[in-house]
């Protein structure tokens, strides 16, 4: 199975940006019926942001072990794949 195209950093960016914009709309306190639509992708509980991001942080982690299958992994690695797997656990 072909490995799919990576995002762009600059995809990456916007992204995070627009969640940036999302949490200063939230922090004026907006009316409920118009906060709710855009809340509601957010926290879908198949797709939504804590599944992806629990997912990308267990993905990270098993990028990082695979990289270091062939070489022992010193204390700094192996403490940052821990830190990954455990807030992947957090957040989901």
């Amino acid at each position: 199975m072909p490995h799919p195209a990576p995002p762009s950093a600059h995809q990456i960016t916007e992204a995070t940006s627009t969640l940036d914009q999302l949490k200063h709309y939230l922090r004026a306190e907006p009316p409920l019926t118009d906060a709710l639509p855009l809340l509601t992708p957010l926290l879908d509980e198949n797709t939504g942001v804590p599944i992806l991001l629990g997912d990308i942080l267990r993905a990270a982690a098993r990028v990082i072990t695979q990289q270091d299958a062939h070489h022992p992994m010193d204390d700094d690695v192996r403490q940052i794949t821990h830190e990954l797997r455990e807030a992947a656990r957090e957040i989901t």
